[in-house]
C-alpha cells in the first residue's frame, strides 16, 4: 500500500514534467528541464503497473477473505464450532483459574491473616483478639468497619479487573434486614468502583454456602459461553436481626468479607479475544458511537428501570434483568460495525457473535485488564459428602466411610499424580462434627490421608482464625489458595459447619512459568490498588 501511494503521487511522478514548448519564458524562469526520454517514460509507467497489480492482487485476496469469513460467520480459529463435550475423567478434574482474592477478617486483609497464624503458631491460640475492649461499643461503628471491610474485598478483587463489562456475582449472606446483594452492591460503592459493573447472578442465605461453589460449576457446565464468575461470601455479628446493646464485647462472628473472581481463559481467548476493537480508553456516555459506551448507557438505564428488581432491595440487578434488557443493545449494535472509525473492511475481524454474558465486543484495553490479572490457582469441583445416617454406632461408621468415598472423590479432582499437601476445615466450634472426618483419615486403606491434629499443614478455621459463619468455605478457600500459591502443593478445604451434611473442595497453585507471568510481585494477592490501611 505505501509503495502505490508513494509512485501515484504527484510529487512523485509529475515534478520534472515540461511546461508547454510553446509557452513564453520569463528571464526570471529558470530554463526548463530536458525531456523525459521515451524508455523513462515506458520504464516509469512499467513500474506504476506492477505496483498497481500486486496491489490490486493484495485486495482481492484480502476481500476473498474477508468474504469467506463472512459467509461462514467465522475467520478465525478461535470461531471454531464449540468443542466436545469432556469425557467423564475430564469433566471430574475440570478446575476454574481463580484471577482475583479478597479477604478480610476483622482488623486482618489479605496475606496479613497469614502472618498472624504464622506468628502465633499455635493450633489452640486464636489470632483474633478475646478482649472486649478491641471491639467497637456502638453499633453504629461496628457497621461502618463491616462496610469498609467488605469494600475491601470488593476492591481487591476488582480494581484492575475489566471495566465496564457486568460481571455476575454468586453472593452468600447471613439471615439479614438487607439481603446479600445490597451489602455487595453498598462495597462497590464504598470502594470506589464506578467503572466495574457486576450483576447478581444468585444468592444463598445462612448456612451451606459452600452450595454456592458448586453451583456454580453447574453453571460452567450448562453455560459453555459463560466466562468469568465472582463469588461474594459476607457474614458478621452486625448483622443478626436482632440490635445488639451499645456495649463492648467480642463478637460470636467476626466480620468476614472473602471475594474470589474465577474465570475460564480458553473461553475468552475463543469467543472474545479474536474480536477485539480498538477504541479511546477515554470515554464518556456521550461517545455512543462506540459499543462499549452503547453496552455502558445500557446497563445504567436498565439499572435505573423502576419496574427492575433493584429497587426492590437495593442491590445489583439480577442478571436475568440485564439479560433481558440488554437484547434491544444486542438488535441495535453491529457485531461487525466499524464504530465510526476509518478501518478498512479487509482489516475488520468479522465472525464475532453476541451471547448473553458478551453482548459486545471488548476492547483491546479490556483484554489488557483481563490479561494483566494474576493467575493465582486453580479451583477444584466440590465433591458432597451425605452425613444424615441416623444416630448411633452404625450411623457414625456409615458418615465415616460416607467421609472416606468423598476424600477419595475429591482426590480425583486433582491431575494425576497430585495429592493435597496441608488441609482446612471448619465445625463452626462444634467439635463432634469432626469425627467422621477423623475416622476417615486414620482409617487403613484411605489414600494420600492427612492428619487432623498437625499443626503445621491442618487448619481448623473457628479455633485458628475465629467464626467466620456463612462466608467460612470462601475464607477457607482464599486462606488456601494464598498458602499452596507461596508454600507449594495443593490444598484441601473441608466444610464441617452442618450436621446433615459437608464438602470437599481441592485448590491447587499454578506453576513455576504461570507464577513467573504475574505481574503483581512479590505477592500477587496484594493488589496494588487497594491499600491495606
Amino acid at each position: 500500500m505505501t509503495t502505490t501511494n508513494e509512485a501515484a503521487s504527484p510529487d512523485a511522478t509529475d515534478q520534472g514534467t515540461p511546461h508547454d514548448g510553446n509557452a513564453t519564458q520569463q528571464s526570471a524562469t529558470p530554463p526548463p528541464r530536458a525531456p523525459m526520454s521515451n524508455g523513462a517514460r515506458t520504464l516509469t509507467a512499467i513500474v506504476l503497473a506492477i505496483t498497481m497489480l500486486i496491489t490490486l492482487n493484495q485486495l482481492i485476496a484480502s476481500y476473498k477473505g474477508w468474504a469467506a469469513g463472512r459467509a461462514a460467520g467465522q475467520t478465525t480459529p478461535a470461531q471454531a464450532p464449540l468443542p466436545p463435550a469432556p469425557d467423564e475423567a475430564q469433566q471430574r478434574r475440570f478446575a476454574l483459574e481463580v484471577r482475583g482474592v479478597g479477604l478480610a477478617v476483622d482488623r486482618l486483609r489479605q496475606s496479613g491473616i497469614w502472618q498472624a497464624i504464622d506468628a502465633a503458631d499455635s493450633p489452640f491460640q486464636r489470632v483474633l483478639s478475646d478482649d472486649p475492649a478491641d471491639y467497637e461499643w456502638s453499633g453504629l461503628e461496628r457497621h461502618r468497619d463491616l462496610d469498609s471491610r467488605e469494600a475491601y474485598a470488593a476492591k481487591s478483587v476488582l480494581e484492575g479487573w475489566v471495566e465496564r463489562w457486568p460481571i455476575p456475582v454468586l453472593v452468600a449472606s447471613p439471615e439479614s434486614r438487607t439481603s446479600g446483594s445490597s451489602r455487595v452492591r453498598g462495597a462497590h460503592q464504598h470502594a470506589s468502583l464506578p467503572i466495574h459493573l457486576a450483576t447478581t447472578l444468585d444468592s444463598h442465605v445462612g448456612e451451606g454456602a459452600d452450595q454456592l461453589i458448586i453451583q456454580l460449576f453447574d453453571l460452567f457446565d450448562a453455560d459453555p459461553q459463560l466466562p468469568a464468575v465472582v463469588l461474594f461470601g459476607i457474614d458478621s455479628e452486625a448483622l443478626k436481626l436482632t440490635d445488639a446493646p451499645d456495649e463492648h464485647f467480642v463478637p460470636d462472628i467476626h466480620d468476614a468479607a472473602a471475594a474470589i473472581l474465577v474465570a475460564r481463559t480458553d473461553r475468552v481467548d475463543r469467543d472474545i479475544r479474536p474480536y477485539l476493537t480498538d477504541v479511546p480508553y477515554d470515554l464518556t456516555y456521550l461517545d455512543k458511537e462506540y459499543d462499549v459506551i452503547q453496552l455502558w448507557n445500557a446497563y445504567w438505564d436498565a439499572d435505573e428501570d423502576p419496574a427492575g428488581p433493584r429497587h426492590t432491595d437495593l442491590g445489583f440487578m439480577s442478571t436475568q434483568f440485564w439479560q433481558e434488557r440488554q437484547q434491544k443493545l444486542i438488535d441495535r449494535v453491529d457485531p461487525n460495525g466499524g464504530q465510526y472509525q476509518l478501518t478498512p473492511f479487509w482489516m475488520r475481524k468479522y465472525g464475532f457473535k453476541p451471547n448473553p454474558w458478551v453482548p459486545v465486543r471488548w476492547t483491546k484495553w479490556q483484554m489488557e485488564e483481563y490479561d494483566k490479572a494474576p493467575l493465582l490457582g486453580y479451583l477444584h469441583r466440590p465433591v458432597e459428602v451425605p452425613l444424615d445416617a441416623p444416630a448411633g454406632p452404625k450411623g457414625d461408621k456409615a458418615r465415616a466411610a460416607a467421609m472416606a468415598e468423598g476424600w477419595q472423590q475429591a482426590l480425583d479432582t486433582l491431575p494425576e499424580g497430585t495429592a493435597p499437601t496441608r488441609l482446612f476445615y471448619d465445625t463452626a466450634g462444634e467439635g463432634r462434627r469432626l469425627i467422621p472426618l477423623s475416622r476417615a483419615m486414620s482409617t487403613e486403606g484411605t489414600p494420600h490421608p492427612l492428619a487432623i491434629d498437625d499443626p503445621a499443614n491442618s487448619y481448623d478455621l473457628t479455633r485458628r482464625l475465629g467464626n467466620t459463619g456463612v462466608s467460612s468455605p470462601f475464607v477457607q478457600l482464599a486462606l488456601a489458595l494464598m498458602r499452596s500459591y507461596h508454600h507449594g502443593g495443593a490444598s484441601a478445604t473441608v466444610n464441617l459447619r452442618e450436621d446433615a451434611r459437608a464438602s470437599i473442595i481441592m485448590v491447587r497453585p499454578p506453576d513455576d512459568a504461570q507464577k513467573a507471568a504475574n505481574r503483581r510481585r512479590p505477592d500477587p494477592f496484594v493488589n496494588p490498588y487497594a491499600p491495606l490501611d
